[in-house]
Order: structure tokens, then C-alpha cells, then sequence
């Protein structure tokens, strides 16, 4: 197959093949081009950092060995060929400079070939080596792991340990690269080898075509796409490719500058500038403690950069208070080996804070959030005083890069800017007077340095409109509608008096007075502020309830405003669909939230700030392919998705760097006490030590460790420390039987109404709710199996699709063993195969209880594996369970009583984290219809 690969790619950078044929044994041979030379990997292997071999003599000549690769790579891949091998001895390096890559016995062909994983383990992709399918990203991560050898000189990924070689491979992880490692290799080909290797396949290039252009731009000294030029790199290239022109027109430039500053000296002397900056800050000495307030979590200044530590966040606050416009330029890196997340950057009114003595308590004051890589590093917004995105940007800064981050404050106008470029931008209705910044990071690692804050100090001259915003700001809403009607009367026609007119009705209706409102709104004239006054309106109509009415006015709107305006209805649609959302959750009704969806769709898909918003629409309305499909770069909404269609495996697959979002689906997938180890700045071993049953050893290190206590039947000694605890844990008095001491804002939670009997509130209560649906609905579905209404309870019996995957604890004994026995003694004698099915489909779901369950039932396993099931501190018990039902379909009644009764005599707080009487019931239903003669 190799050699009929080979022969079907006619490319000049890859080896001829002459002839296939088979010789008079019967063995098959085949005729290729004698190639004189040596391969890349002896090349590479004769080199050294001081000395590298005549071969890869020049960075230029690796980039042109590339190119050729990569051109042979496209046509390979346009034939629907993957070659799964590409390593520095794969690649022949002719005598007279022929460059070919050779050994396609690895080849996979990617349409009607049967699947095979081959590759060397120093060059393969993470999904390679995590034993997935390959397809022709996984050649762009050997082409550029391949590349960073001929590079570097040395492998991306090594460890001496096998086991922690194959993690890191698996994980993606490369080795943290040198500083003279980065000194000896040109930035832009080291971005473009890094890019290539990126954990997940959707953050390389593309294809391979893409990662030769940037090799071609790299030649041609052109800017390449992994790289961001520093604004000197970028002159040096410009000026490279333009001297002669440049320094013609030069003296032309001079002329014309001198005539515009001699018109415009005495303009420009009316216009504020920034000036030199109020704060420079490079952290050289100890001195910055006197600048710098830790408001949150800790800092540690290390080679002149403040970083943050800690696995939460951590903010660091300039004492300085700023007037006027504002803007904090500072470099900011998430240093390799790190977390991604925050380098972001916060601006807190001085009003709100009262002093500088009280900034440690600055998190708890509004502030306007300018975040650089939220959530993990997944994109930058801008959040407002309200704790609204206002502004949103897909752009993701990466582990290892360096930038320069630059936030205004300029009047009313919020922007953020990344290497020059600007990244999310905000108009509020009200300027900003005084601030304090505040750098905000999240997880450690994440350094800033090169800070310089600049203000433009109180204007000498106000605009007439300044004494409304500055009532307006401080609720005298009264006084601020006066001020701003007289700034309208005097100057009625102009933008400024539009301005003052919506504001005056602004403050009359949050005075309440809907009426004074609409008479000031009368009077506006353009449309973009009788936009915004439509908006005001909106939030009346929503408090009366009236959607329907707003979301039809939204769409009329939205065809004729301008952009600033668009944008504001998109963020008023977020605000106003996200409480239905929540209460979603729990009442099932999803009418307006589809509606809601519809809406968003018609007129709100290029909006990119309402993205968020609209896949948690897709969520709770259980739309979980399609809000994958469509919104694949939100990981937090993404995540839930996954979870939610049974698959928390790909969750780890996909964001293992993401802490946040991977540690639950390792907890959900059965594999919690992996954490400790992949992160152990996160999680304490020691909470696996439950998980796990090894309660002793718990006990031991924590002696209050309640919950442990009541697992290991020392009940008396829960008792007597639950009893001293305050407050006091409503689980722990349930779980103890003292009802009466569950604290009194817990008694409308599920687990107490089922504790103290009063299903009909629980189901009135929880009928629809993400994650308690499911337990009225089997203790009533039983009910009426027994009144003998089988329709209705097999309808309570089946779980909305929407909820499957996401109910509480004691769902999967329910839902894998108890419905399947009652379907079948009803009948149904494919019952048990579908449960079987929804085990094996989802075989990671609920700690991978529900596959071990079927897989028992249809005595695959055994009792060993069930007791050594992931997460087995529960497994002895449910295995008395699955006992019982085998005696029991297998007819063997007397046995089955037996076991069932020896359930039932283990104590309901080891067998079950709450109460529950559906398993109770169907038990003793099911003992008392055995036990009859």
C-alpha cells in the first residue's frame, strides 16, 4: 500500500516510485529514485547551537526544506492522503538540493481506507497519541514539531519517564523554551512552529498550505500570521521593502508638516494631550509597594514583572487617583507553563470607593472590567458598571506571547486595545470623572510590567450638559431633569440638545414618572437618540411583562439604527432574555426563550456580543448539537453541552488546558483522583480519598469530616460535632434524621421536602427542574404503575432528553437498574437492552455508574469490578442492589428477598447521599409481590 500511495502523488518533493510488481516467489517489489544524500535527521543530529551542520547551515535554507515538505503535504492531502510520519528522518536531503519526503508505510487514506494510527511519538499530535483518528491537522502538527527540531536542535516534548512522556503527549504539553533558546531562532519561525503544534487542532493552521505561506511571507521578509511585529520589527520590514520611496518623499512630508503646524499651532493648544505619563511603573526595586496596593490574592515581582500567584484571581491597584480621561498602557505575558487567563485591566469611579484607604474592598465596587483572555483564554470583552458585556472579541491571547495592552477611559468611551489594535470599544451615556485602575489576572503566572497611566486632569472647559450628568450620576434625578431641560431649551436643534432632551426623560422615568418622560422624548428629532428612548421604554414594557410587544418593536428598530444603536439593542436583548433563561431551568417553559432565539437570529447573528447570551438560549432549551455547531469558540456554554449530551470524555479531550471547566467532567467521568496530579494547585488529594471509599484514611487526616463519618457508621460522633456546628449544615441534619435543626431557608430545597414526605410540593415545585425533575417523576410514575395507569408511568419514567444527563445522585440506580425492572416486569422485554444501550453510548456519564450497572445485568462483569467501579465509595452497596435484580429476573424469588432485604437493612445514609422513597417503595412493593405463596 506504501508504495501504491507513493506512485499515486506526483510531486516532485516526493519519492518516485518506478515500478510495483510481484517476482517469481510471489513477493511484491517495488522500483524508487536512488537519492544520494543524507536525511534531515543526521543533519540535525551533527549540529550543534554553535555549529550546525553545512546542510541546515542558514535559517532560510530550513524554511526552503519546509516549503518543498509542505507543498508535498498539500498534494498528499488534496489526493486525500495523510502520511501520519512526517519526523527530520523522513526527509531526504539530496546531494544537488533535492528535498523529498519519503516512508508513506504510515499513510491513511482519509476517504474508503480502513482507519490506522501509526506515528513517532517525539513528532505526533496530541489526538495521535491519545490513539484518535488523524486527519491532515495532525501533519501540520508533525510538520511543525519537525520544524522546531531543525530549529531549536532538540524535540519539543521529552521526559526520561515514559508515563510522563505519554501525559504530556496526550495533553499537548511542550517544553518550556529558553531564553537563549529564543535568542538563537528568528521570533516569527519560532511563532510559526509553535502555532502548528497547538494543543487542539482547530488552533493551528488550518491546513498545510496556510503554514507554508507564512514560511513564504517569512522569506519574502512580509509579516506572518503567528507572529504580531512589535512596531519596530514592523518598520524594519516596511522600511526594507521601501527605503528609496520613503526617503524621497520625506522631504515633501517635512513641508507639509511644517504649513499644517503653522495653521493648526494655535488649534492644537485648545486640544488636550495626554503629556507624560502619571505613573510609570517597572518594578525595579521594592518601591512599587509604595504605588501598589494588593487588593486581591497575591503578587510576586520576579526579573522586573509583577506576577500574579494563587489559583484564583488576583488584582493589584494603583493607589494613585486619576482625573479626567484616563489610559493604562503596560505589557502583559501568560507565562509558559501557566493557566490561560486574565491580563486584564479594571477602572473603579472614585466616588463609589469613597477614599484610597478603603481600595482594599475595591472588588466590591462597581467597576468597569476591560478583560483580556476571559474565561481561560478564550476571548476579551468589556463589562460596564452594570456587570453587562457591552463589547466582545474572539480574540485569544496565548501562553508564552508577550503584549502590549493599552485601556481608555476617554469621556464616555471605553476602549480596549491589544499591540496597537483595537479589540472591544464602549460608548456609555455618562462621561467618567475619577478613577482608580486596578490590574486584574486570574490564576498565577500571569505577569505585567512596562505600566505608564496617563490623565488628562479635569477639562477647563465643561460641556453646558455636565451638570446634568454629574446629578444624574449621583441619583438627584430631579435636579439633573431640570438642568438638562435647560441645556435643551438653549440649544434646541443640536446634538447636544438631543442629548439633553432623552436624558430628561431618562431621569423622569427613574423618577418614575412615565408620563414627564415620554413629554421630553417628544421633542427629540434624531433618530438614533429616539432609538435610545425607545430602549427606556423597553424596560417598562419588560417589568409589565410584555415581551412579546418589545421583542416585535426590536426588530422594527433595529432595520434603521445606526451601529452604536444596534449595539445597544443587542445588549438589552442579552439582558432581557437572560432571567427567562434562569428561570427556565426550572419551570421547563421555554416558549418566550425560543422566541427570544428567533429574534436573535433574524436580526442579532453578526452581533457577536450577544453570542453568549443566545447559546445559553440554546442550552436550557436543550439545543446542544446546534449550539456546539454554531458557537464553538464559547467553551464555558460548550462545555455544558457536552456534559449535557453525555460526554464529559470530550470535555477533558478538548479543554484539559481549561481548569475550570475540566475538573468537574473529571469528577463526572469517574476519573477525579487524576487531579491531583494534572492540577495539583487546584485540588487537594485528599478529596479523592472519599470518592474512593478510603474513608479511614480520611477520617484520619481530617477527624471532622462529617460526611466521612456518617459514611464509615461512626453516627454518634457525626451527631456530636454536626450538633456543635454553626451554622449548621442542612445535609448533615438530614442525613443524621434531625429534621428539626435543618436551618430554616433550607426547607424549601427538594432534599428536605422528600426527607419530611411532601411529594405533591416537590413535584409542584421541581416538576421541570434541571436537576431535581427526575425525582418526583419516578415516585409518581411508580404511583400510578401501581393504581395501574402503565401509560402515565412510563411517560414519568422517561426523562426529557434536556435533563438526562444532569440529575442528581441517586438518578443512575433509579434510572439503570429500578425502571428497567419495572418496565420489564410490565412486559417490555427490550427494557433492560436500552438501558444496556444508554450505558454504553454514554459509558462515562454519572462516574461511569450506569455502564458498570448494565454491564453486570448482562454479566459481563463481576462483582470485583463493580466493588473496583471508579468512585466505588458507594459500590458495596449497589452491588447488593444488582444482586438482588439478577436473583430476581433470573426467578430465583427467595434469593432475591433476600437480597433485596439486605438492602434495606443498610442504613439509608451510607446507601444514598439523601433521602429517597421511589427505591424505598419499588424495594418493598417488590418484596412483598415475591414473597407471596
Amino acid at each position: 500500500d506504501e508504495a501504491r500511495i507513493a506512485a499515486s502523488l506526483q510531486h516532485p518533493n516526493v519519492l518516485p516510485v518506478y515500478e510495483i510488481d510481484v517476482n517469481d516467489r510471489g513477493q511484491p517489489y517495488f522500483l524508487m529514485k536512488r537519492v544520494n544524500g543524507c536525511s534531515l535527521g543526521e543533519a540535525i543530529g551533527t549540529s550543534t547551537p554553535q555549529q550546525r551542520s553545512e546542510r541546515i547551515a542558514s535559517f532560510n535554507t530550513v524554511v526552503s526544506i519546509f516549503i518543498a515538505i509542505g507543498n508535498a503535504l498539500s498534494c498528499a492531502h488534496a489526493a486525500g492522503v495523510v502520511h501520519q510520519d512526517i519526523k527530520p528522518d523522513n526527509i531526504m536531503l539530496g546531494t544537488y538540493g533535492e528535498v523529498l519526503l519519503v516512508d508513506w508505510g504510515s499513510a491513511l487514506r482519509l476517504h474508503g481506507g480502513v482507519p490506522r494510527l501509526y506515528g513517532t511519538p517525539l513528532y505526533m499530535s496530541p489526538e495521535q497519541a491519545r490513539t484518535e483518528s488523524a486527519d491532515a491537522r495532525s501533519d501540520v502538527y508533525c510538520l511543525g514539531a519537525t520544524l522546531f527540531h531543525a530549529l531549536v536542535l532538540r524535540c519539543p516534548t521529552w521526559s526520561d519517564d515514559p508515563e510522563e512522556f505519554w501525559r504530556k503527549k496526550r495533553a499537548g504539553e511542550l517544553d518550556l523554551i529558553t531564553r537563549d533558546e529564543r535568542r538563537r531562532v528568528p521570533v516569527p519561525l519560532l511563532a510559526i512552529a509553535l502555532k502548528a503544534m497547538s494543543a487542539r487542532p482547530e488552533d493551528r493552521y488550518p491546513d498545510v498550505q496556510a503554514l507554508v505561506q507564512d514560511l513564504e511571507h517569512y522569506q519574502a521578509g512580509v509579516a506572518v500570521t503567528a507572529h504580531r511585529d512589535s512596531w519596530w520589527e514592523a518598520w524594519r520590514r516596511w522600511h526594507a521593502r521601501n527605503a528609496r520611496p520613503f526617503w524621497t518623499a520625506i522631504g515633501a512630508v517635512t513641508v507639509i508638516a511644517a504649513l499644517a503646524a503653522t495653521l493648526y499651532g494655535e488649534r492644537l493648544k485648545e486640544i488636550a494631550t495626554w503629556g507624560d505619563p502619571i505613573v510609570r511603573e517597572d518594578f525595579e526595586d521594592g518601591t512599587w509597594l509604595e504605588r501598589w496596593v494588593t487588593t486581591s490574592g497575591s503578587w510576586k515581582v520576579e526579573d522586573g514583572r509583577a506576577v500574579s500567584q494563587g489559583v484564583g484571581d488576583s488584582t493589584l491597584t494603583c493607589r494613585t487617583e486619576l482625573h479626567g480621561d484616563i489610559a493604562i498602557e503596560y505589557d502583559a505575558e501568560m507565562l509558559p507553563g501557566s493557566h490561560p487567563c486574565d491580563l486584564s485591566v479594571m477602572f473603579t469611579r472614585s466616588s463609589d470607593i469613597g477614599s484610597s484607604i478603603e481600595l482594599g474592598r475595591i472588588e466590591e465596587k462597581q467597576r468597569a472590567l476591560l478583560q483580556v483572555g476571559g474565561n481561560e483564554g478564550s476571548y476579551c470583552r468589556i463589562f460596564d458598571w452594570q456587570r453587562r458585556i457591552v463589547a466582545f472579541s474572539y480574540f485569544k491571547p496565548t501562553v508564552g506571547t508577550r503584549y502590549r495592552i493599552r485601556a481608555e477611559l476617554v469621556d464616555n468611551r471605553l476602549r480596549l486595545l491589544i499591540d496597537g489594535r483595537t479589540v472591544c470599544e464602549y460608548q456609555d451615556l455618562y462621561p467618567f470623572t475619577s478613577s482608580y485602575v486596578t490590574l486584574y489576572a486570574y490564576y498565577s503566572g500571569k505577569a505585567f510590567d512596562r505600566i505608564r497611566i496617563s490623565a488628562r486632569g479635569t477639562p477647563r472647559r465643561l460641556p453646558a450638559i455636565a451638570i446634568g450628568d454629574f446629578c444624574a450620576q449621583r441619583e438627584d434625578y430631579l435636579e439633573a431633569a431640570q438642568q438638562y431641560a435647560k441645556v435643551a431649551s438653549d440649544h434646541p436643534g443640536t446634538a447636544m440638545g438631543e442629548e439633553a432632551r432623552y436624558k430628561q426623560g431618562l431621569c423622569l422615568q427613574r423618577r418614575s414618572d412615565p408620563a414627564g418622560a415620554e413629554s421630553a422624548w417628544s421633542h427629540l428629532r434624531t433618530g438614533h437618540w429616539r432609538g435610545m428612548a425607545d430602549l427606556l421604554r423597553w424596560d417598562r414594557w419588560i417589568a409589565e411583562g410584555r415581551h412579546e410587544d418589545v421583542l416585535q418593536a426590536m426588530t422594527a428598530l433595529y432595520a434603521s439604527a445606526d451601529d452604536d444603536l444596534r449595539t445597544q439593542i443587542a445588549v438589552r436583548w442579552a439582558e432581557y432574555v437572560a432571567p427567562l433563561n434562569r428561570a427556565a431551568y426550572d419551570s421547563g417553559d421555554l416558549a418566550m426563550v425560543e422566541r427570544y432565539l428567533a429574534v436573535h437570529d433574524q436580526i442579532l447573528g453578526d452581533r457577536i456580543v450577544a453570542d453568549s447570551t443566545a447559546a445559553d438560549c440554546l442550552h436550557v432549551a436543550g439545543r446542544f448539537e446546534e449550539l456546539i455547531a454554531r458557537y464553538p469558540r464559547l467553551p464555558i456554554q460548550v462545555t455544558k453541552a457536552l456534559w449535557d449530551l453525555g460526554h464529559p470524555e470530550k470535555i477533558i479531550e478538548n479543554y484539559i488546558d481549561k481548569p475550570t471547566v475540566v475538573r468537574p467532567a473529571f469528577w463526572n467521568a469517574g476519573r477525579g483522583p487524576e487531579l491531583a496530579a494534572l492540577f495539583p494547585e487546584f485540588e487537594d488529594p485528599d478529596n479523592a480519598l472519599y470518592a474512593q471509599g478510603r474513608l479511614t484514611e480520611l477520617i484520619a487526616k481530617r477527624p471532622d469530616d462529617i460526611g466521612a463519618m456518617i459514611m464509615d457508621g461512626q453516627i454518634e460522633r457525626a451527631k456530636e460535632l454536626a450538633l456543635r456546628q454553626e451554622p449548621r449544615s442542612g445535609w448533615n441534619m438530614r442525613m443524621l434524621g434531625i429534621l428539626d435543626q435543618v436551618p430554616e431557608k433550607e426547607r424549601q430545597y427538594p432534599e428536605y421536602l422528600i426527607a419530611t414526605g411532601q411529594y405533591e410540593q416537590v413535584d409542584r415545585l421541581y416538576h421541570h427542574h434541571w436537576i431535581w425533575a427526575m425525582w418526583p417523576r419516578h415516585y409518581f410514575g411508580f404511583k400510578a404503575y401501581l393504581n395501574g395507569d402503565l401509560p402515565k408511568a412510563l411517560e414519568l419514567f422517561d426523562p426529557p432528553a434536556r435533563l438526562e444527563f444532569h440529575q442528581y445522585y441517586l438518578f443512575p440506580l433509579e434510572h439503570a437498574i429500578l425502571v428497567p425492572l419495572l418496565q420489564e416486569l410490565a412486559g417490555d422485554t427490550t427494557a433492560f437492552a436500552r438501558a444496556y444501550s444508554w450505558g454504553r453510548d454514554h459509558p462515562f456519564m454519572y462516574e461511569q455508574r450506569p455502564w458498570h450497572y448494565a454491564r453486570f445485568l448482562a454479566g459481563e462483569i463481576d462483582e470485583p469490578a463493580i466493588i473496583t467501579m471508579p468512585h466505588p465509595v458507594r459500590a458495596r452497596f449497589d452491588l447488593q442492589l444488582l444482586t438482588a435484580v439478577v436473583h430476581d429476573r433470573a426467578g430465583r424469588s427467595g434469593d432475591a428477598v433476600m437480597s433485596y432485604r439486605a438492602y434495606l437493612d443498610i442504613p439509608f445514609y451510607q446507601r444514598f447521599d439523601n433521602a429517597n422513597p421511589f427505591i424505598e417503595e419499588v424495594i418493598a412493593w417488590r418484596i412483598q409481590q415475591l414473597s407471596r405463596p
